[in-house]
């Protein structure tokens, strides 16, 4: 048994995967013909799937259940880490070989590719999640790690989540011991050194107008946060305390609510908008951009939600669709150095602020 992974699911897991709504009747009917069992459409779903959990089942069937409750896999926000150094192609390559065999002697499946001038990194891995029910734990996850070189040495975008991440941080430390020097200087989005709600919030609020070329439509979603500060032992306690809060709606950024929180010691740690081009008729795109890690204000995040295309009579359709992958590549690298830029801004602002209290 290979530790963290379902190798079994019993008669009764078997049964209540088989009675969800998602899955459907025709996932039953070819299960059941799988095993030379023909259905009838009158006969209830409870009980063909006591019929079938009652027979042997084995690893290819229960390979088959969880390939259809694992299909629908969600977009994940993008997280970029850029490198200051010197590293050759070559030495990107051995670093990128040694990667593939620390990840694949660990379960995952692992290529490389060059695309253009940028190397691309395709992780297969498997996302194990022991809060779920036997047939929703483990779901095999697809991940790209895309390298770029830049001026100053390299761009690292990824997916963002727990296992990505700790493959990045093997990936940069491989990167740094094969530059020359043995080291790359390493650059992120955060603000764990800005200790200004104000600014904090700023942040925010510049993003939406640095996305170059675009303008804001509406802002629908808006999240803060209120650290808790540790109360001076002389005052008194009264456990309350209000630490996370979210507004959905129209015009979010300017209503008194909103104002209302800030003004309470909450700075905005997520925000999700719509934007379109401000020098022609365009789609409107719904983006979103997020400090994973509010508290600190790091692990920033950013990801293209969809876009509601622009109709032959001029208005946009109601209806939400996903990116064509061009156009989700291109709005990502415009929220991307909006962001660099941004926080270049704000770490400016909060340094000269710093000097003028000195």
């Amino acid at each position: 048994m290979k530790s963290g992974h379902l190798y079994y699911a019993s008669d009764k897991a078997v049964y209540d995967a088989l009675v969800q709504y998602n899955f459907k009747n025709a996932d039953m009917r070819e299960l059941l013909l799988s095993r030379g069992v023909l259905i009838s459409q009158d006969t209830e779903r409870k009980v063909l799937a006591l019929y079938f959990c009652r027979m042997n089942h084995d690893y290819y069937d229960h390979q088959r259940i969880a390939g259809i409750f694992g299909g629908n896999s969600r977009k994940e926000r993008v997280a970029i880490s850029s490198l200051q150094g010197n590293i050759g192609d070559s030495k990107l390559e051995v670093a990128a070989q040694a990667f593939k065999e620390e990840l694949e002697s660990k379960g995952a499946k692992v290529s490389v590719k060059w695309v253009q001038k940028k190397m691309e990194i395709t992780v297969l891995y498997d996302d194990y999640n022991s809060n779920k029910s036997e047939f929703k734990q483990t779901v095999e996850r697809e991940g790209v790690f895309e390298i770029e070189a830049t001026e100053s040495g390299l761009n690292v975008r990824g997916p963002q989540n727990n296992f990505m991440d700790n493959s990045k941080a093997v990936l940069i430390d491989l990167l740094a011991k094969n530059s020359e020097g043995g080291s790359l200087g390493l650059k992120e989005i955060e603000m764990s050194s800005i200790h200004d709600n104000k600014l904090r919030t700023k942040f925010f609020r510049s993003l939406l107008a640095n996305l170059n070329g675009y303008v804001l439509k509406d802002v629908t979603d808006v999240y803060v946060y209120n650290p808790k500060i540790k109360a001076d032992s002389a005052e008194g306690d009264l456990g309350i305390h209000i630490t996370k809060a979210s507004l959905k709606g129209e015009g979010l950024l300017f209503s008194q609510e909103l104002d209302g929180l800030l003004k309470t010691g909450f700075y905005v740690c997520k925000i999700v908008w719509t934007t379109h081009s401000a020098s022609e008729k365009s789609d409107l795109y719904e983006l979103e951009a997020q400090f994973t890690e509010p508290e600190h204000c790091e692990r920033f995040s950013y990801a293209v939600k969809g876009r509601y295309k622009l109709g032959d009579s001029g208005h946009h359709n109601k209806n939400k669709t996903s990116c064509e992958s061009l156009a989700e590549k291109r709005m990502l690298r415009l929220l991307e150095a909006a962001a660099m830029k941004t926080l270049d801004e704000v770490a400016e602002e909060f340094a000269g602020g710093k000097d003028e209290t000195n």
